[in-house]
């Protein structure tokens, strides 16, 4: 089984690495964005993890809890060989839900 990554979301990166530049703080400001990112990353981790929650719901008891990590973490037929997880943390949670729900009637096994 390969490690499950989470992929960067596209478009946030490069707003995340322009907040997050190793730069002295200087003033206020500076303070005031690095706590806004730090609470834009934990909403983001919250975010994915809720869908992932879901995720699993829908594939259900069918599997075990390895066994979903892996339908998460591995290419899918269905989603172009993409992985689930990753169009998960670009934010396209209906591609991967339609995924799963074709993998619980058989479609794609």
């Amino acid at each position: 089984m390969s490690p499950v990554v989470v992929a960067p979301m596209r478009g946030s990166q490069d707003v995340f690495q322009s907040l997050t530049a190793d730069e002295p703080a200087q003033d206020a400001a500076s303070a005031e964005s690095r706590t806004l990112v730090s609470a834009l990353h934990k909403v983001r981790q919250q975010v994915l993890g809720d869908r992932i929650s879901l995720v699993f719901d829908i594939l259900g008891a069918g599997l075990t809890y390895e066994g979903k990590v892996y339908w998460l973490g591995e290419p899918n037929p269905f989603l172009d060989e993409r992985r689930p997880l990753d169009l998960l943390a670009a934010g396209r949670f209906d591609e991967v839900w339609a995924a799963a729900e074709s993998y619980l009637v058989g479609d794609f096994v």
